[in-house]
């Protein structure tokens, strides 16, 4: 009887060690439920809803009552998931601006090096591939852009049915290999948004999210039992960081590190698993990875301690660092045993959460454990990298705070106040389109605390948005001599200055945006520079490539094509849109595409232009840029379609050159009445600014309906009308007096040097030739590229009996502007004014 019994035991002991280990090639599947606070689910006590799926799974795992995660944010507690480290030795510290490292071995990366088939599917974007968790997985399932009919637009996240189907397609990928599977759903994560029936079942929008979670649980294990799997897989169900939902001030996540932050459901069902197991010993998410492999009898160093194993005494730790980087806070650091619970930031707090488990009444700091004092190295602030704007407005769309604060830290809040500040802004900015009182609000704000500079970013972000950039400078000096490496500022100042007139102010700030942040300041800036050749364009468009943001591929593309180096262009374009269509912006790929238009058409490939600007407006129908290459080209190729296409465009509050396009678009198109009524209703500045249509008109009824009240312009058109007439000598008397007029100074130099050219055309008429010549050369010292002004003076050479000059004057020409396009435009000049040797020579 005895030997019975010691034998009894031997094989209970035998399967008490053996459940610590799995069989090799073990089908494992990891899901992670983000922002899932275990104590909103019934199998660790919740009474308000049910979830079913959840529930069983739990009665057949190992269920861990005290887990905790080592950040509350998605990318660092997941690198820590998937690492087995603590955030600072894995060195992902936010969301944003950091990246896991490639020289880091992972779960995926380790099981793919044993046979393993990898694979991942994932519901946001703050798990986007390329920032290194992705490594390891055979098939790593992220996010894409979804397109809406106002353009493209981002979403940060998508649903987890959508999520689940692609899983499902993984699980068919596999084939014979053994699989490692890991699902990631999103729904408790804000907004709570779960819809019919969920929200049906219970007035808290939060749970609603997670019977909808339950429901997309429980067709996973069905899928897994229908693929063989389930019994056998080593299962794990986590989640990465809990909710603060209005506990301690915090509605979310990110800032605090209280246990609704921390703690997190963790089951474990092993293969073959039937009974469930409570487990009381705090445990963290650095113990997952060494848990699997130890149980695949796999070495691997980290910070975690495998589960399957005794555990020694210990304390678990955890920081946030989004409050120190977004908002200039402190830090904050925490360790938790068995019983205490320490948090240190601005202020120490101390919680016996045993006996506290709300973390209300904190306990005085002299009984801090002794061993907790060692453990807090690492209460430092992080140095995130340069973050792209496409990540920055991913995470954006997420509601994450999407810019760095620079600088020292000068907001000394204890947490809870900390937090009803941040509350209270972030409330402002989502009122603010939608609720006069948001900016006297923010005003206030700013005035309470000045050194809160995120709500006077706010403020001239608004300011810049109403193009007031008079505000956007009152707001934004002050903040830069105080904190001068604040990189938020420097770009949107510069750019108020260089609109204010103030350039050397702007540009003055150059320096500085170099040594803080050259990325950001690019975003501000570069139009600008681009715009004047500044010699500092290049640098930035190429910081901005380097980042793979759309915007310098645009820029640098637009210099390209200035200098006639069209192939280049295009190449550059190319590769500029395959990174455009994976990133957010209204503007891109459309512009991009726009731009490839252009250099086609430049080419002389007609037709693949007409393709790429029919691209470019169906993702921008209502870009002014895309509009202006679409007028431009399309008047030139006299695409017949082309009144269709424009005829719904609102050209009012355009700036005036696309003013000027858009008059003599109507003009050319023989839509003399909607010319002149869009004429009318122009400024008098706009109409100088905006002559150059009319002096193309060959229209006299539409020349005589028009009434003008500025010297010049009637002198100009008056002009006109006689040169309409025949009579050139007249035409030239009235040009005159329109120059000699004092206001004529304010007449913008294009249109100047249309005026210019108008004249040496009446001279020509007139048969005063070297008068002509003299006004053509004074176009060309203007404008050198003019190809009416080349071709014109060409022909006076030519017709003075000087063919040596005309070739001169079209070779020089030819050099400068080496366009396909401009080559078959002289070629039809010069055959229009009787010279076919000249146009035999320009095709040439």
């Amino acid at each position: 009887m005895v030997l019975r019994v010691m034998v009894l035991l031997v094989v209970l002991l035998s399967w008490s060690c053996q459940r610590s280990k799995v069989p090799a090639q073990t089908p494992i599947f990891l899901i992670s439920v983000d922002t899932l606070r275990s104590d909103h689910l019934p199998a660790y006590g919740y009474a308000h809803i049910q979830t079913p799926n959840l529930s069983q799974f739990a009665n057949s795992a190992d269920l861990y009552e005290n887990a905790f995660s080592p950040a509350p944010l998605t990318f660092p507690a997941h690198s820590s998931l998937m690492t087995g480290m603590y955030p600072w030795t894995h060195q992902v510290r936010d969301n944003l601006g950091f990246s896991l490292s490639e020289n880091l071995p992972t779960l995926a990366s380790i099981l793919k090096g044993t046979g393993y088939f990898t694979a991942a599917a994932v519901s946001s974007v703050a798990l986007r591939a390329g920032s290194g968790i992705e490594r390891g997985f055979s098939s790593f399932e992220g996010i894409r852009i979804f397109q809406e009919a106002e353009g493209i637009k981002t979403f940060g996240q998508r649903p987890g049915a959508e999520t689940l189907s692609q899983a499902k397609q993984q699980l068919k990928l596999a084939q014979d290999q053994p699989i490692f599977h890991f699902l990631h759903l999103y729904e408790p994560h804000s907004p709570y948004n779960a819809g019919p029936p969920y929200d049906q079942q219970t007035s808290n929008p939060y749970d609603a999210e997670i019977l909808k979670t339950d429901a997309l649980l429980g067709e996973w294990f069905e899928a897994l039992m229908k693929a063989g799997l389930y019994d056998r897989a080593l299962i794990i169900l986590v989640s990465d960081h809990g909710e603060g939902l209005g506990d301690h001030g915090e509605r979310e996540h990110g800032l605090l590190l209280y246990r609704e932050s921390l703690q997190v459901p963790m089951m474990i069902k092993w293969p073959g698993q039937k009974k469930p197991k409570r487990i009381a010993e705090p445990a963290s998410l650095v113990d997952i990875a060494p848990t699997v492999l130890n149980a695949l009898n796999l070495e691997f160093s980290a910070d975690g301690l495998p589960l399957n194993q005794k555990i020694p005494k210990r304390a678990l730790l955890a920081e946030s660092q989004y409050g120190a980087l977004h908002y200039g806070w402190a830090v904050q650091a925490c360790a938790l045993d068995t019983q205490f619970h320490w948090i240190k930031g601005v202020t120490s707090e101390l919680y016996d959460w045993q006996r506290d488990a709300a973390e209300n009444q904190p306990l005085p700091s002299n009984q801090i454990p002794g061993y907790f004092q060692d453990l807090l190295s690492f209460h430092e602030q992080a140095t995130p990298q340069s973050v792209s704007g496409a990540d920055r407005a991913l995470l954006e769309s997420l509601g994450y705070a999407g810019s760095f604060h620079s600088g020292e830290s000068r907001l000394q809040l204890p947490p809870q106040k900390f937090v009803a500040l941040v509350q209270r802004f972030l409330d402002i900015s989502a009122r603010w389109q939608s609720d006069p009182s948001a900016k006297a609000d923010c005003d206030n704000l700013m005035a309470e605390f000045p050194q809160f500079t995120d709500a006077f970013v706010l403020a001239a972000s608004k300011a810049r948005e109403l193009r007031d950039s008079s505000q956007v400078k009152h707001i934004l000096e002050p903040i830069l001599m105080e904190n001068p490496g604040d990189s938020r500022v420097v770009g949107m100042l510069a750019e108020a200055y260089w609109l204010l007139g103030d350039r050397e102010k702007a540009t003055a700030l150059i320096p500085l945006a170099k040594n803080h942040d050259p990325q950001g300041f690019a975003r501000y800036l570069l139009p600008h520079l681009a715009q004047i050749n500044h010699p500092d364009a290049a640098y930035f468009s190429e910081i901005l490539m380097n980042q793979q943001e759309p915007m310098g591929f645009h820029y640098a593309s637009l210099d390209l094509l200035q200098k006639r180096r069209f192939q280049e262009a295009l190449n550059l374009l190319d590769r500029g849109i395959e990174i455009a269509k994976n990133q957010s912006g209204p503007d891109y790929p459309a512009t991009l595409y726009a731009l490839r238009g252009r250099c086609l058409w430049e080419l002389g490939s007609a037709e693949a232009a007409r393709e790429a600007l029919q691209m470019a407006l169906n993702l921008g129908p209502h870009s002014r840029f895309i509009q202006f290459q679409w007028l431009e080209i399309g008047l030139d190729l006299k695409w017949p379609d082309l009144w269709e296409k424009m005829a719904g465009w609102d050209w009012s509050q355009a700036d005036t050159p696309y003013q000027t396009l858009w008059l003599r678009s109507l003009i050319r198109l023989n839509q003399g009445k909607s010319a002149n009524q869009f004429w009318q209703k122009r400024t008098v500045e706009e109409k100088q600014a905006s002559l150059a249509p009319w002096l193309e008109c060959q229209s006299i009824p539409l020349l005589e309906g028009l009434n003008e009240d500025s010297e010049p312009l009637q002198s100009f058109m008056k002009a006109h009308l006689a040169r309409l007439h025949h009579q050139s000598d007249q035409a030239l008397l009235l040009r005159a007096e329109g120059f000699e007029h004092p206001s004529f100074q304010q007449f913008p130099g294009p249109t100047q040097v249309e005026l210019l050219f108008q004249q040496g055309d009446d001279f020509a008429r007139n048969g005063q030739m070297s008068d002509a010549a003299r006004a053509l050369i004074g176009v060309l010292a203007q404008d050198p590229l003019h190809t009416e002004a080349n071709v014109a003076l060409a022909n006076l050479y030519a017709q003075a009996g000087r063919p040596t000059d005309a070739s001169r004057i079209l070779t020089h020409w030819a050099e400068l502007k080496p366009s396909p396009r401009c080559i078959l435009k002289a070629e039809s000049y010069l055959k229009a004014l009787g010279q076919p040797d000249l146009a035999k020579f320009a095709q040439n």
